[in-house]
């Protein structure tokens, strides 16, 4: 694997609606234009922040597109090769359940909580996972 941000992709630059640590998956926030950080597993992802936003009305660049290999950290252990959902403090978990909204696919196994992985995204998928 090459890089985390291939030739070609961009980043999209959102404003903060709260904190936000630097790889979390990140939902449109109820503001236009802001991101916060997902909450559940029904979130729909919009993307994974790329760098930090210290406080709300922070930058923050997030990898959104279909495709993009981008980096997120995991809530628990997770198989290389595993769905991932999004889910409380912007971590992910392998997807399970059939409310959970599917937003990528682990490129590399996490063994623990904290662990940042790179993740092959799919953002924006309303469906289940196991539907």
């Amino acid at each position: 694997m090459s890089t985390y941000n291939p030739m070609g992709t961009a980043y999209v630059t959102f404003i903060a609606g709260a904190a936000i640590p630097q790889y979390s998956a990140v939902k449109l926030h109820s503001v236009e234009g802001q991101v916060v950080v997902t909450a559940a597993i029904t979130d729909v992802t919009i993307g994974f922040a790329q760098d930090s936003a210290a406080a709300a009305g922070d930058p923050v660049s997030v990898a959104t597109v279909a495709g993009t290999i981008a980096k997120g950290i995991a809530s628990a252990a997770i198989t290389l090769g595993d769905s991932v959902m999004p889910g409380a403090s912007g971590k992910v978990a392998t997807a399970a359940g059939v409310t959970a909204k599917d937003c990528g696919t682990a490129l590399k196994a996490a063994t623990a909580d904290g662990n940042v992985i790179p993740i092959l995204l799919r953002p924006m998928t309303k469906c289940p996972v196991n539907s």
